[in-house]
């Protein structure tokens, strides 16, 4: 019973190794199925929105930003007698 269950495992290995040689390879164009996807456009737009709205925010907290920093320099600049 022993040998018959390997001379089966041995069968079943040998089998499927003659389908490993055969693979193919291929190549997707994901930009042509991006194209072809319905409802792109309307993603499409809602990103170019957000990434808007996301640079209009950094832009503000950037300028916020250098706003503080001059008025921390402006009092680390300024004795201690004038304040």
């Amino acid at each position: 019973m022993k040998k018959f269950l390997i001379l089966i495992a041995v069968a079943l290995l040998c089998a499927t190794t003659g389908y490993a040689q055969k693979a193919k390879f291929g190549h997707v164009d994901y930009g042509t199925i991006m194209k072809e996807m319905p409802g792109i456009d309307t993603a499409q737009q809602a990103l170019l929105e957000y990434q808007q709205e996301l640079e209009a925010v950094g832009k503000q907290m950037a300028d916020e930003f250098k706003l503080k920093q001059a008025e921390y320099a402006d009092l680390t600049n300024t004795p201690l007698s004038s304040r």
